[in-house]
């Protein structure tokens, strides 16, 4: 069933894919400290829930599916000037992620009382594992599912723009806590026009790894005491930092920051789509238009509604410290 490429099959994968993720992450977040008999770190979490959540079904996925890796995964060469023009996409989108992570700190304390920031250098690692766990790992494990095999099941089904909206929701409910799917799902919608743009995935791994890298880079960074709220927000826990003056400082800034930057993601953005009409231009351009065929695909089914449910209430669950 899984060799046949729809979204049916798609929502199926995705639902198998969610089912196993969320196992992995109560394992990791309730059962192995019981064991061990104290917490783990996140960097220690993040590499538990990678390998075992992402990489191992992956293989699984591979034995059973024995897809054509050039074909699933797009390997073509993008050329050195897409792989600026993602470099330079995933800067100017750094506001966005970072109004957005501001935007659901406030959800979070609001709802759950408290919130978490990425931690300041006196709780990191050495910088190299911080990029190597928190921005390159990501990147292989992430682009390989979302930008490489569902977007095989969406792309010739549906039209980009609803192949790029389920894709990017899946990526961003992945993520498990409400901070980040606020920022994910736009950032993986983005992605997967990046990837149908110049056919590689090589440019949205890119983008992925630079945006990663910055952050972690600014996280390791980030003093302490910092009133930079996007970044570290323990003290939040007792009121001492939302909707502080200092806190909706920062959010205005990040929000004028981001309305700056939304002309110039569309520029972008647009000069992928010329180098797609140029050198990929019998390449899926009747699904970019939402012909016929694509719009009579049916997108929801129950697998899709279990998806979005099953993540929901894992990501809130998390919020409130259950898992």
């Amino acid at each position: 069933m899984l060799k046949t490429k729809s979204p049916a099959n798609g929502n199926l994968l995705m639902l198998f894919l969610t089912i196993w993720m969320v196992a992995v992450g109560v394992v990791v977040n309730l059962v192995l400290p019981y064991f061990l008999g104290e917490e783990i770190t996140g960097f220690q979490r993040s590499i538990f829930v990678h390998f075992f959540a992402m990489i191992v079904p992956f293989v699984a996925y591979a034995v059973i599916a024995k897809p054509k890796l050039n074909e699933l995964l797009l390997l073509n060469n993008p050329g050195i000037k897409n792989i600026i023009l993602g470099v330079l996409l995933a800067v100017v989108m750094l506001p966005m992620l970072w109004f957005g992570t501001s935007l659901a700190s406030l959800f979070n304390y609001a709802v759950f009382g408290a919130a978490t920031g990425a931690v300041g250098a006196a709780h990191a690692p050495a910088l190299w594992v911080m990029i190597l766990i928190g921005a390159v790992l990501p990147t292989l494990t992430e682009e390989t599912w979302f930008r490489g095999v569902f977007y095989n099941y969406y792309n010739k089904h549906m039209s980009l723009a609803k192949t790029a909206l389920i894709t990017g929701l899946f990526f961003g409910l992945a993520h498990g806590n409400i901070t980040q799917i606020v920022y994910a799902i736009p950032v993986g919608i983005i992605f997967t026009f990046a990837l149908h743009y110049t056919r590689s995935i090589w440019v949205p791994a890119v983008m992925h790894l630079t945006a990663n890298g910055i952050g972690n880079i600014m996280a390791y960074f980030m003093p302490e005491d910092s009133d930079n709220y996007v970044y570290y927000a323990q003290e939040t826990a007792t009121g001492m930092g939302y909707f502080s003056d200092a806190f909706m400082e920062n959010l205005m800034y990040f929000a004028i920051m981001f309305l700056i930057s939304v002309p110039f993601i569309f520029l972008l953005m647009r000069a992928f789509r010329k180098y797609h009409q140029k050198t990929y231009a019998s390449v899926n351009t009747d699904l970019d238009t939402n012909n016929t065929a694509a719009t009579k695909t049916k997108i929801i089914t129950w697998h899709f509604g279990a998806v979005v449910a099953i993540w929901t209430a894992y990501s809130l669950l998390r919020g409130f410290g259950i898992i």
